[in-house]
């Protein structure tokens, strides 16, 4: 409603007592699951935004596996994938985008290891913003160790590679930042550290 009306969301009212907006992880609102809420009512933008979602994690299991070689297995796995995670039945879209993301970026990641270039290295580095602004921070804090060993167990000449990974995501991080100010200031004066 504040982006329709031309304001900056500050605030979300409608989630228990109102949480600064910019710190929910429940309503992100620059994510790509946000842009059929800015269009349409809600109840068509949730559903579409699950059918999207169906497909596009279904898209990406299928050729994560198929570039695996599990040529035999590959719908059974693609569906298994998709509909196992509890996570995908909560009524929350970033965690249903996780999974589309989380394995999105293994494929951009092989492919720029592959064939270094600038285009391949823009377009993991825009995935890779798009996955932060539309999932939970915790969700891609907890996926940052998965790539670093996936690139460690499939690649030689390590340390160039975990050096470009690292510094990747670290500019996410801070391009994103202002999203995600309040998750790292809470964290940092928590008593979990």
């Amino acid at each position: 409603e504040y982006i329709k009306n031309l304001s900056i969301p500050t605030f979300n009212f409608y989630n228990n007592f109102g949480v600064p907006l910019l710190g929910d992880a429940l309503t992100y609102p620059f994510s790509l699951q946000s842009i059929t809420y800015y269009i349409l009512p809600d109840y068509i933008a949730m559903t579409i935004n699950r059918i999207l979602i169906i497909f596009l994690t279904y898209f990406a299991a299928f050729k994560f596996y198929q570039l695996h070689n599990l040529s035999k297995s590959i719908p059974i796995l693609s569906f298994i994938t998709l509909f196992i995670p509890v996570a995908f039945w909560y009524p929350v879209h970033h965690y249903q985008m996780n999974l589309f993301f989380f394995l999105i970026i293994f494929f951009l990641i092989d492919n720029f290891f592959k064939n270094p270039n600038k285009i391949n290295c823009l377009f993991l580095f825009l995935v890779s913003i798009f996955y932060v602004l539309s999932v939970s921070i915790n969700l891609v804090l907890l996926a940052l160790p998965f790539y670093l060993i996936w690139v460690i167990l499939r690649y030689d000449y390590l340390k160039p590679k975990i050096i470009f990974l690292s510094g990747l995501f670290f500019s996410v991080l801070a391009f994103t930042f202002i999203q995600n100010y309040e998750f790292f200031s809470n964290y940092f004066n928590s008593g979990r550290i």
